[in-house]
């Protein structure tokens, strides 16, 4: 039997230390009020300056794609039936989305804050959607860690506050991961899981892949008692979302589009799927700029999966959490890396089961216990102890391949690519498990391993608040300073861990209780931080700009082309088209023109038949250029621009 009080693991990702269910209550209390506080915090956040600029490192096309993905829903509402698009795939790919701004447009009024409202709603529904299911599951600190995830990582905060059907499909779909898993085999759910995904796909055709993930997961449940098996469970579930989706397309197509889809938006659909790419899904890991958040909170799930491999626990709701999540997010990473076009904001719906897998994982993580796990590791013989080893040294040995690089770098003068990276990973987990198994042998404990990757990554994300902040993770160049530095780095957090083990084992509950709340603290803070820049120092230069250019072209009474320009028209009733491409803007030669950022003209043809009358700087947040130094950060990559033809005379242009 085990003693009452057990050592604990450091501060989690997300702000959390595992303590074991006979911890003190203040800790359970603690880590309950921070859920609570951190669900209305995330709420608030997302309709807090809902029409200020996003301030986002990541990707600078929202001031295209909001006013794309609500065009036709802008068009009706301002325009009635009068109204024609030039190009409808926004509308083929998402009618529901349209369909719910357009409702929104007549209700209120066209504003960059009701185009963004969907989306802030989507956002809060899924905190909530998540916090109901979770919160009789999961452990107060646990459900801490999956929460922070999805109501402060800083791309779910920005894309629910823009104008894209993103944040809306993955609430629908929380919603039918909920109607699946919370009573296995209701015929009434499952039926009504499937309308829900249906609506998904109606919200934004690109859910349509997720149809089979989610028949996966009504496969990957158990079968309820009396129930006649998982074959009926599908029927139903395929039911409820072909019969709806039938009659939708049905309707759709006779009603609006008796024509059906015209080739050139075929052709553009087509060009979003295509083979996979091994070395794209493998560098993914290396050089996107979304690796650096998905391998941190992928410390946190691989701690959920420790406790979930080293756990007796039979829990079942825990157990069919835990598995059906798994399948969600393990069918969801395929996809997401095999499919040639899948940009961040694509990628960024992982997030939602994996904040499941992470709240139902931690909580058995909790129970087992840090000796519990290295009973595990100590038991552990042939191949399933090899892959259990594996799984415990495989995030020490991501720590230790830089310094690996680093110094196979310095002595071949060779620079740091993708192929070395690889090497070095395999060689630092080949040293790292030889390790292991030889402090296993001798009967010593491992628990460092489990807890230095948390520390580690802790460090490293708090570094990012520094100086220190300017050394990259992989070196490149200057070996020997990134050598000097990375061993450092790790000779720093391997003190503080072993520190940590030793304090933790000696003190108590009330260690305990104090680490929990220490560690969740500054991990919050973490989170928030990130977020501040956009809440502390607001820009409004999308609002701005679009109000101005609806008074600068009062007088037109023509049709203004927009030249990715399209987010610029939600503050005005300008009516305006969409210039796809710049073969397009070449043959169509506008008489008003609005583009914005980079001018795709090869042909000097603004150059010789325009004039420019306005150009408006637009906020671009310093993060992007810092994140993409290949980008020039000139006046015209931060500007939008308005010209007319130089026909009959110009306006005097502007400076």
């Amino acid at each position: 039997m085990r003693a009452e009080t057990t050592v604990t693991a450091p501060p989690l990702t997300a702000g959390v230390v595992i303590a074991k269910a006979e911890s003190p209550s203040l800790i359970v209390s603690l880590s309950r009020c921070l859920a609570v506080a951190l669900l209305l915090l995330g709420i608030l956040l997302r309709f807090l300056y809902l029409d200020a600029d996003p301030d986002y490192s990541e990707w600078t096309g929202y001031i295209t794609d909001e006013g794309r993905w609500t065009t036709h829903a802008r068009g009706f509402a301002l325009f009635g039936p009068t109204f024609e698009a030039n190009w409808s795939l926004h509308l083929y790919l998402a009618p529901l989305y349209q369909l719910s701004n357009y409702l929104i447009f007549s209700l209120s009024t066209v504003s960059v804050t009701t185009s963004r409202l969907v989306s802030a709603v989507a956002g809060s529904t899924l905190l909530v959607a998540f916090w109901l299911l979770m919160r009789r599951v999961a452990s107060p600190p646990a459900m801490l860690v999956g929460l922070t995830l999805l109501a402060l990582e800083i791309d779910l905060l920005v894309l629910s506050r823009l104008a894209i059907p993103e944040i809306a499909v993955m609430a629908l779909h929380l919603l039918v991961y909920a109607m699946i898993v919370a009573t296995p085999g209701a015929s009434g759910r499952l039926a009504l899981a499937g309308f829900l995904q249906a609506t998904a796909v109606g919200m934004k055709a690109t859910a349509l892949p997720t149809f089979a993930i989610f028949s996966l997961i009504v496969l990957a449940q158990p079968s309820a008692p009396g129930d006649r098996g998982r074959a009926r469970s599908l029927a139903v579930f395929s039911a409820g979302f072909a019969v709806p989706f039938a009659i939708a397309a049905l309707a759709w197509s006779l009603c609006c589009y008796p024509r059906g889809i015209d080739l050139a938006t075929l052709r553009t659909i087509l060009t979003f799927v295509g083979p996979p790419s091994a070395y794209n899904a493998i560098e993914f890991f290396f050089i996107d700029s979304l690796a650096p958040t998905i391998n941190t909170w992928a410390v946190a799930l691989w701690l959920a999966i420790v406790g979930w491999m080293s756990s007796d626990d039979g829990d079942p709701r825990l157990r069919r959490l835990l598995r059906t999540a798994t399948v969600w997010w393990v069918a969801y990473s395929v996809m997401m890396l095999g499919l040639p076009y899948f940009p961040n904001r694509y990628k960024v719906h992982v997030f939602v089961p994996v904040a499941i897998s992470i709240a139902a994982g931690l909580t058995l993580f909790q129970k087992v216990g840090l000796a519990g796990v290295g009973a595990g590791l100590a038991r552990g013989r042939g191949l399933a102890g090899a892959l259990r080893l594996g799984l415990i040294a495989l995030p020490t040995a991501v720590f230790l391949a830089p310094l690996v690089a680093a110094g196979v770098g310095w002595a071949l003068a060779f620079p740091s690519r993708l192929r070395l990276r690889l090497l070095c990973v395999a060689a630092s987990l080949a040293l790292t498990m030889w390790i292991l198994d030889w402090r296993r042998r001798r009967g010593r404990s491992n628990v460092f391993f489990v807890t230095f990757p948390v520390i580690a990554v802790i460090a490293w994300w708090t570094l990012r608040w520094t100086p220190l902040s300017a050394y990259p993770f992989w070196p490149s160049t200057s070996f020997l300073t990134h050598a000097g530095w990375w061993a450092a780095f790790l000779l720093a957090t391997g003190v503080v861990t072993g520190l940590t083990n030793r304090s933790v084992g000696r003190a108590g509950a009330l260690s305990d209780t104090r680490l929990v709340a220490a560690g969740a603290m500054a991990c919050i803070a973490l989170s928030i931080a990130s977020a501040a820049p956009g809440y502390v120092n607001p820009h409004y230069s999308i609002r701005e700009a679009s109000r101005h250019l609806g008074e600068l072209l009062s007088g037109y009474g023509g049709v203004v082309s927009a030249f990715y320009a399209d987010g610029l028209f939600n503050e005005n009733k300008l009516r305006y088209v969409t210039i796809v491409g710049e073969p397009d803007w070449r043959v169509i030669r506008p008489e008003v023109l609005v583009t914005v950022f980079y001018s795709r003209d090869s042909e000097g043809i603004i150059e010789r038949e325009y004039c420019l009358v306005q150009r408006y700087p637009l906020y671009v947040s310093p993060e992007f250029f810092r994140s993409h130094p290949q980008l020039d950060s000139s006046r015209d990559a931060v500007s939008a621009r308005v010209y007319r033809r130089d026909l009959a005379g110009c306006p005097r242009r502007a400076s």
